[in-house]
């Protein structure tokens, strides 16, 4: 089966601006909320990081409830049906209002920029692309994951290069 190049593109340009995003914020709660943003609208792609979003806000934690938030309205705006861990913490949270605060320190890291971006390039490689390019002489007809991405990057601002993005993905925990 040939690789599905425009749902992966647009996968990117879905993705690029929540990395971009990321790259700027650093640090503080706007960190949290991105990448929690994230983890819940990419529930499509990865139901293990939408649950860890969902536990979180259940626990009481405002970034992660703020975040589901932000990726209902992501799903809406896309015209995508929500996914099922997202209809149930939705349909909770309406009936029985804001919950509280956990206590304790975030439970947000401080390498939200690259885990976006394994998730982003998980999403394209769902497509039927490879994550990295084919070095061989000749074997350049269809773009890599970390390249299509990289260019829907460059689109939105952030110049970071397929090889960067191939590094980032051969570091990922769930090879």
């Amino acid at each position: 089966m040939s690789p599905n190049l425009e749902g992966a593109r647009k996968d990117a340009e879905l993705f690029a601006p929540l990395i971009v995003q990321a790259s700027v914020a650093r640090f503080g709660g706007e960190t949290a909320i991105i990448e929690a943003t994230f983890n819940a609208a990419s529930a499509h792609f990865d139901h293990r990081s939408a649950s860890e979003v969902v536990t979180k806000a259940e626990a009481g934690e405002p970034e992660a409830q703020q975040a589901i938030a932000k990726a209902v309205a992501w799903y809406f705006a896309n015209e995508m049906p929500l996914p099922p861990a997202l209809i149930n913490y939705a349909t909770e949270a309406v009936s029985d209002g804001p919950r509280k605060k956990k206590r304790g320190p975030s439970s947000h890291t401080n390498d939200i920029r690259d885990n976006l971006i394994r998730i982003a390039l998980g999403a394209i490689v769902a497509h039927g692309l490879s994550p990295t390019q084919n070095r061989e002489p000749g074997n350049e007809v269809v773009p890599s994951a970390a390249i299509i991405l990289a260019q829907a990057l460059k689109e939105h601002g952030l110049c970071l290069k397929p090889t960067a993005l191939e590094a980032i993905w051969a570091a990922r925990s769930d090879k």
